[in-house]
């Protein structure tokens, strides 16, 4: 008999929706059948759609929409004290998540042998933990952004490691490549590495990408595209458009900047630039689909990633070896070490203005030069975030349940 998966996700915001639809495909690939939980499942058959006719009207896959808002119904919130508020809500939702896994289960006429957590973020631990405690079923989820909070301790350990602490739990999947070991040793549980897969298909001759490509002229673009918080480094790269000695080079911010994050100093830096850097061009709004930004990724010829205090991988990693664009990140994390050996760009000190002019003149004064002497290996580490990839670690993960 096949196996049946539910694939559950709270939140399909950015790159989430790619991840889901993806592990929807590799379960259905190896012979699966699969309950398909998310906010928006019409996005999903979409993008499910859009990797070949085989996944449209699919009978081996059902889908149910979640809601993500709860109240408290017709108790009022005033008799309730505010820290119970969200406690309350989260039970909710997994009393939500278990019923609509229920309908589909009988659907099928069996319960699931796994349930899988698309995106397992930190901040989200509560809802996860009271899901987790209200579904009773063997369970595996992406730790999105596994870390380490004591390295003094012999076995390590990792944040998010008391929700793995469920007799459920059959395996954990991560994508950074240090943490199987560690995590394996404090749990004594499989643990199974995840490539850094993306969405690779693009929309040719997109608006935003032949207006940057415009602006650009004949000069090198130096790009910032995603949610421009200012752990982007954002706020180094305008200050650096504002440089004299960047003349010939030309500066494109693209996505979502939430202001509310950014205090008054960063605010005011962020608005100089954009009202007084010739050199540079906004377009600060969300693009809400990946073939748009995959689109406006490729207007760039470097991207920048040089976050700040960012201990983790990015999908920009694997979009800037799909496409063959240059990267430059900052010195001392995951970004910086794959990018070293993999030779796709250029590594900074955080913070360091010169050390990221030099960079961005390394890679744009004589990109040619910087390619013979650097050779990328770009097609090495696509083959290591491909979807091939995917199917294999899942293969492993579904052998624990």
């Amino acid at each position: 008999m096949k196996k049946l998966v539910a694939i559950v996700d709270w939140d399909l915001q950015g790159h989430r929706l790619t991840w889901f639809a993806l592990f929807c495909r590799s379960c259905l690939d190896l012979g699966c059948e699969v309950i398909a939980l998310c906010p928006d499942p019409e996005r999903v058959k979409k993008c499910l759609e859009s990797f070949g006719g085989e996944y449209s009207d699919n009978r081996h896959i059902r889908y149910a929409g979640l809601k993500t808002e709860f109240f408290l119904g017709t108790i009022p919130r005033r008799l309730i004290p505010g820290r119970y508020h969200p406690r309350i809500e989260q039970r909710l939702f997994a009393q939500h998540l278990r019923d609509a896994l229920k309908v589909l289960e009988r659907d099928f006429g069996r319960c699931a042998d796994l349930v899988f957590f698309a995106c397992l973020l930190e901040h989200e631990k509560p809802l996860a933990q009271s899901a987790v405690d209200i579904l009773r079923r063997p369970w595996s989820g992406l730790n999105m952004h596994a870390r380490v909070t004591r390295e003094d301790s012999p076995a390590g350990s990792f944040a998010m490691a008391d929700l793995f602490q469920s007799d459920r739990l059959v395996s954990v999947a991560v994508i950074d490549e240090e943490m199987p070991l560690l995590i394996e040793q404090s749990l004594k549980k499989p643990v199974v590495l995840i490539p850094e897969i993306t969405d690779e298909s693009r929309q040719t001759n997109h608006p935003l990408e032949r207006r940057f490509r415009r602006f650009a002229g004949g000069s090198k673009l130096v790009l910032s595209i995603g949610h421009l918080r200012p752990n982007k480094g954002i706020i180094n790269l305008a200050s650096v458009a504002l440089n004299p000695v960047m003349g010939g080079v030309a500066f494109a911010f693209a996505g979502e900047i939430p202001w509310g994050l950014f205090d008054p100093a960063e605010r005011e830096a962020m608005e100089q630039a954009i009202a007084c850097a010739p050199s540079a061009i906004f377009h600060l709004a969300r693009i809400p689909h990946e073939v748009e930004y995959n689109a406006v990724f490729c207007a760039g010829d470097v991207i920048f990633a040089a976050y700040r205090d960012f201990l983790h991988s990015s999908g920009t990693l694997t979009k800037a070896a799909v496409f063959e664009k240059p990267l430059i990140v900052s010195e001392g994390h995951l970004m910086a070490r794959r990018v070293r050996e993999f030779r796709m760009g250029e590594v900074v000190p955080q913070d360091d203005h010169a050390a990221i002019i030099q960079a961005i003149q390394s890679l744009t004064q004589d990109y040619p030069g910087w390619l013979a002497k650097n050779n990328p290996r770009w097609q090495a580490y696509r083959e290591l975030n491909s979807y091939a990839s995917l199917v294999k670690s899942f293969t492993t993960l579904l052998a624990s349940c």
